[in-house]
């Protein structure tokens, strides 16, 4: 659709596999068509058909035995569907995720295509982080190399899984089967090993320890409570926090009840300011997802595959928390300004950073804009993660017309980067130290002077 102008002179047809159906339409006056793989083509495997055996298989020997890469009979269909476009094409675009993963697959299609046709120049790989129109001619226009260090990078991670997994699964597996007196069925139980199942299954079994080695204790603590003229209730906590025996607390709370009244020890101010988040990478999605709305990282994740083939966010598997200095916060700000609901905000944002640009071009005064309680744009603070693929998770396009569950995903990576290019939140913290008894109780209220980035972000609480 982004090729033929929004869907207009696009031809869709039954490709050789069901799935992976080709798309043909004229771009810049030259014919194109657009097909799809599932994943990985290829896979990497044993050459010695003998190493299946367990029994007459040393699992060390695994280590070294001849492997080889090959499209597996599941692939067939997509791999030859490959072959037929690839012969009767003159260039060969390769649009697969700009990851590693992504990488490789790309060389597994220019392999299958260029051995179909020997004279296809090398391939051309487009580098893009969201499914907009613009994004995908940006990313024809501006194409790249494959990068072979990516694709070594996962052939190797893949050659070490599969002779860590094949030698470890059988040797921990034929080790265990008399220890554990597991069944001896056909085919036996299998006690699989593998380089990311191993630390995982640690973490299970460090945490179920805890529990099990938990002993709960008993402890006590005090808070004073003091009820002002509107009837309002202020309760001081313990300096102390708590103490662990019963005789100690009733000491104390013996010492507080023979002084009458309470002594003001200090009273102190404080100018305080709650930060801006860092821009949105998927772990942190994730967990603010799973925190604020109530949504398992799994269905999370499903709902922003979903936004991203719609066109409406950037790729959603990313584990960058910093824009790039020459990122278009502008043009997102522009699209964000069409919502009935954050919309005005986003206006603001984007007018604020207009207005500052004009002014540092004309050396002006700024301070009407750190007075000013309307939002004000800040270039988003830079975290530390940046994996050179993908920038943070943001929206792209806008619509509202989204299902409820969607909906809610939408509209939290909108907020979220809408306060991640907001002013952090200001106040003042005011703390009130008593004294009564010997002990020590404290009371401290935070209010808000400027929400900043709050006032688009319901999700956290301040003051």
């Amino acid at each position: 659709e982004a090729l033929g102008g929004g869907g207009r002179g696009v031809r869709s047809r039954a490709g050789l596999c069901k799935y992976t159906r080709v798309f043909e339409v004229e771009y810049q006056g030259r014919p194109v068509r657009v097909t799809s793989v599932l994943g990985h083509v290829m896979t990497t495997d044993f050459k010695d058909e003998g190493t299946k055996s367990w029994e007459r298989t040393d699992p060390k020997s695994l280590f070294s035995a001849p492997i080889k890469t090959f499209v597996p009979r599941d692939m067939d269909q997509v791999a030859k569907n490959l072959r037929q476009q690839a012969k009767e094409a003159g260039e060969l675009f390769l649009f697969l995720d700009c990851d590693r993963e992504g990488e490789a697959i790309a060389a597994e299609v220019w392999e299958v295509c260029s051995k179909a046709n020997p004279v296809l120049p090398a391939p051309y790989r487009a580098h893009f982080s969201s499914l907009t129109t613009d994004a995908i001619r940006r990313a024809i226009s501006d194409p790249k190399p494959l990068n072979e260090k990516d694709v070594s990078a996962v052939s190797a991670r893949t050659e070490i899984d599969l002779r860590l997994g094949a030698a470890f699964t059988r040797w921990q597996t034929l080790a265990l089967r008399s220890h554990l007196h597991l069944p001896d069925p056909s085919p036996p139980p299998v006690v699989s090993y593998g380089p990311c199942q191993l630390p995982t299954l640690g973490f299970v079994v460090e945490r179920f320890r805890q529990n099990l080695n938990f002993t709960p204790k008993a402890f006590y603590t005090l808070a004073l409570d003091h009820l002002i003229r509107d009837r309002q209730n202020l309760t001081f906590h313990w300096n102390r926090t708590r103490v662990e025996t019963r005789r100690e607390l009733e000491g104390a709370l013996e010492r507080i009840r023979g002084e009458r009244g309470a002594r003001v020890k200090t009273v102190s101010e404080k100018d305080v300011r709650k930060g801006a988040p860092l821009p949105l990478s998927t772990i942190e999605f994730e967990k603010r997802a799973a925190r604020w709305l109530r949504i398992g990282a799994k269905e999370a994740m499903g709902v922003a595959e979903r936004l991203y083939q719609r066109g409406l966010i950037s790729y959603p598997r990313t584990e960058t928390n910093r824009f790039p200095d020459e990122f278009d916060h502008d043009s997102i700000l522009a699209v964000q300004a069409q919502s009935p609901v954050w919309g005005e905000y986003a206006k603001n944002l984007l007018s604020s950073k207009r207005s500052v640009n004009h002014s540092l071009l004309n050396v002006t005064n700024t301070d009407h804009l750190t007075r000013s309680s309307r939002p004000r744009f800040r270039v988003p603070a830079k975290g530390p993660d940046d994996d050179k693929a993908h920038p943070p998770l943001h929206p792209v396009n806008f619509t509202t017309a989204l299902t409820p569950e969607d909906a809610k995903v939408y509209q939290l990576i909108c907020r979220h980067y809408l306060a991640s290019c907001s002013a952090d939140a200001q106040g003042i913290s005011r703390t009130v130290e008593l004294k009564k008894g010997g002990e020590t109780f404290k009371l401290s209220i935070t209010s808000v002077s400027d929400p900043g980035y709050l006032a688009v972000y319901p999700y956290e609480k301040w003051g």
